[in-house]
């Protein structure tokens, strides 16, 4: 047998959920020790809000569409995940790792901005609160931080996500839902 990068996965590390309670589907993208690519569909929103568009353009939103062609490849990488979305031919590449705080994540995304997230897992599938934002390594502000309203779960045999991004005064920034199946 190969040797594994580490032995126990991101969440069965560091989040208070126990993933052997989640969905099967929603299980095994969360529980990987390699890799693993999975395929499928997503129908996109973003906001129209000139300020919703600027801020969808520095995190390099995909553009809106629907039944786009989804690509989610989850690499393990040495204590930590990464998450390559690519919706049609739009990527985006965010990096996960344990917090110091139980139940916690941290997302990494491009210039230099993480949001902490609490993993919640709730009949099943798994939800996620937005607990801190750092741009740079400084802390921001409650109120900067998104309204972040995300669901993983199982539906018809595969991996299911909803994810509505808002910003304060501002609306939608993006959402995003379908479905995908590894390969």
């Amino acid at each position: 047998m190969p040797e594994r990068l580490y032995a126990a996965t991101l969440l069965r590390r560091t989040a208070a959920v126990t993933l052997d309670r989640l969905q099967r589907p929603v299980r095994e993208l969360h529980d990987v020790h390699d890799a693993t690519v999975a395929f499928g569909q997503t129908h996109i929103e973003r906001g129209s809000n000139p300020l919703a568009r600027v801020v969808g353009w520095l995190f390099g939103f995909p553009p809106a569409g629907r039944r786009l062609p989804t690509v989610i490849t989850v690499l393990a990488a040495r204590g930590a995940e990464i998450w390559h979305r690519r919706f049609r031919n739009h990527p985006i590449l965010t990096h996960l790792e344990p917090a110091t705080s139980p139940g916690v994540i941290v997302e990494r995304f491009r210039f230099g901005v993480t949001f902490e997230l609490q993993v919640i897992e709730r009949a099943g599938a798994l939800r996620f609160k937005v607990l801190g934002m750092r741009v740079c390594g400084v802390p921001m502000p409650a109120w900067v931080w998104p309204l972040l309203n995300a669901e993983e779960r199982a539906e018809r045999g595969g991996f299911a996500f909803d994810i509505d991004i808002a910003l304060r005064g501002c609306g939608r920034l993006i959402r995003y839902r379908g479905w995908v199946r590894p390969y």
